[in-house]
């Protein structure tokens, strides 16, 4: 069983393409306007129990997508668009159009944020095409 306080970066990328297992019969509907999509999923696969997440608010190019664990709520995946830079703890700061893995500094956890440059998105994307993008990304599709 994992520790999800404390993950590798190997069992990280390994849980990412899991998560599929536990998000593969999710459904899309989204409507124009607010959009807000919070559920809860249990992968058969290794027993976690995930909450993947999808919010726009009033502007459209401005969204969230995230999977994190029930047990804790870190976040295992979040894709900000629009949002608000981020500051890191070893002191960088990333844009308003970051992603989030998660990762582990002296052995705990660590919101850490990354630019989109080595990812596969598009800050220009609207919210519908953007989780098509990361249903690829997390191997859901």
């Amino acid at each position: 069983m994992y520790n999800l306080d404390n993950l590798t970066d190997s069992e990280v990328e390994l849980l990412i393409k899991e998560s599929k297992h536990a998000l593969k019969d999710l459904a899309f509907n989204i409507t124009l306007g607010k959009f807000k999509l919070d559920k809860e999923l249990i992968s058969t696969h290794n027993k976690i129990e995930y909450r993947f997440f999808a919010y726009r608010g009033n502007l459209a190019t401005k969204y969230a997508i995230h999977i994190r664990f029930e047990e804790n709520n870190l976040h295992l995946v979040r894709l900000c668009i629009n949002g608000q830079k981020h500051h890191n703890r070893d002191k960088t700061i990333v844009s308003e159009n970051h992603i989030h893995i998660y990762t582990t500094s002296s052995g705990s956890y660590e919101d850490y944020a990354y630019e989109l440059s080595d990812f596969p998105f598009d800050k220009n994307k609207e919210l519908g095409p953007a989780l098509d993008d990361f249903m690829c990304y997390t191997h859901i599709n």
